[in-house]
């Protein structure tokens, strides 16, 4: 034994590098005369010093307080540590700080570069509670720089630099478990879209914001995948100088956009929308159908809606057309649109036919407004920030105008940031399925009469 404990040594003098570790191993903690059994059983050693650290662990997290800096979300309190633990194992016997310790030493002087060891020690010492202790945040430090693979160490590291208000260590700390426990880490991707109510939170994660970052797409995810608002990650999106560009993160992106705008957040989703990949800018103040090539951030861009009973969707011809169709004894919107129009009065203009060879009855006149207990295709557009205060209503199709122009003017009042333009089909349980063909929307303002 004493034999491979000299081999080892010889080992370990390998490189500058390990040697200067080893050396900050040997000062942080004082040497110690192990016990013969301690070596005889190495092979265990290594694996007990481990289920030794979770013990210390779970006491350091019960013990521990309020994070009194930062948000909340920075703390590695026992509900975030909890997944970090489950990941490691359960179970824990070995509740002896002292044997904990010898443990973790033996492990060491079998394998100097020992990052759990080191961890360990740091835990038996005392833990990071005590703020009159300084050692073991050296040791979990010195852990750290062996390896940033120990999810213990770096969620106690989070903790620290939390409590010290260090916001580019609780965000690299961050990183590192982030990387390397993928599946313990979903809790603190919920408390980090918490996090991201602080501006300078949000400033301090742009740089993980790219295409190399393995969990970005995931914090994304996990944040939707909760109930809380978005607004936070929405915002931190917009802030963001170049978004990650991939197939999946658009589809992230247009589920972001919709859910803001489910929750009303439409300042945020107009800031947002112009920096997305693909995105179309002129789609904020125009109908016009999307092209093929378009990337759906809806409801920005079109929202064609289907239940199987009634629906939208895009001309299979390739052309610029929105074909709605509607059964016997249904109504509903099948297609909408949100615009970003300045008060003023517009002009909403558009083609529709009845491809039954049918025109649904509606009275004609110069206002178009609809009676909306009729049958038919009809226009309603109104303003969701004012209480969906309707602003604008029509029939999409009137007698005698089949694949003629129509149009309908509507005024935005003050406050009227956005506008929700909505394709509404109704068709009475006495009548029989139809279909209708849309093309040629446009919208633009009505230019003022001269004096």
């Amino acid at each position: 034994m004493e034999v491979g404990l000299m081999t080892n040594r010889r080992r370990s003098r390998g490189g500058s590098s390990k040697q200067s570790t080893l050396s900050q191993i040997r000062q942080n903690f004082s040497a110690v005369n192990l016990d013969r059994r301690w070596l005889v059983a190495a092979p265990a050693a290594l694996v007990l010093a481990g289920l030794a650290g979770f013990n210390s662990f779970v006491h350091v997290s019960k013990s521990a307080g309020a994070c009194p800096v930062l948000h909340p979300a920075f703390c590695a309190t026992q509900a975030l540590q909890a997944p970090v633990i489950a990941d490691f194992g359960r179970d824990n016997v070995l509740n002896d700080k002292g044997q904990a310790m010898r443990l973790a030493r033996a492990a060491i002087n079998l394998v100097p570069l020992n990052p759990a060891a080191v961890r360990n020690i740091a835990l038996a010492s005392g833990g990071s509670t005590d703020p009159r202790n300084a050692q073991p945040i050296r040791l979990l430090r010195l852990s750290h720089k062996l390896s940033r693979r120990d999810g213990v160490t770096e969620s106690l590291l989070i903790d620290d630099a939390a409590k010290r208000a260090d916001m580019a260590a609780a965000l690299e700390h961050f990183d590192a478990l982030l990387r390397s426990m993928p599946v313990a880490s979903a809790r603190y991707m919920e408390h980090m879209g918490l996090a991201l109510a602080d501006p300078k939170f949000r400033k301090g994660m742009i740089p993980y914001a790219n295409r190399d970052n393995p969990w970005f797409g995931r914090l994304g995810g996990a944040i939707l995948s909760n109930t809380p608002p978005i607004r936070f990650y929405g915002q931190f999106l917009s802030e963001v100088p170049s978004l990650p560009d991939t197939v999946q993160q658009r589809l992230h992106y247009d589920q972001v956009v919709s859910r803001l705008a489910q929750e009303g957040e439409y300042a945020i989703v107009r800031k947002l929308y112009p920096r997305l990949p693909g995105a179309d800018r002129a789609a904020v103040t125009s109908m016009a159908l999307p092209s093929a090539k378009q990337t759906p951030y809806r409801p920005v861009t079109w929202w064609l809606q289907s239940d199987g009973a009634i629906g939208a969707e895009l001309s299979r011809t390739g052309k610029a057309e929105m074909v709605a169709y509607a059964e016997a004894g249904t109504s509903g919107t099948v297609a909408s649109k949100l615009l970003f129009l300045a008060p003023g009065q517009y002009r909403l203009g558009w083609k529709a036919t009845n491809d039954n060879g049918e025109e649904s009855p509606s009275d004609g006149g110069r206002d178009a407004r609809r009676d909306k207990s009729r049958d038919g295709l009809s226009w309603l557009i109104d303003c969701p920030g004012l209480q969906r205060r309707e602003i604008g209503a029509a029939p999409a199709e009137r007698p005698g105008s089949q694949n003629r122009e129509l149009a309908v003017t509507f005024t935005v009042p003050a406050g009227c940031t956005v506008q929700n333009v909505a394709l509404q089909t109704r068709v009475d349980s006495s009548g029989s399925s139809s279909q209708w063909t849309v093309s040629d929307i446009s919208v633009r303002p009505v230019a003022a009469a001269k004096p």
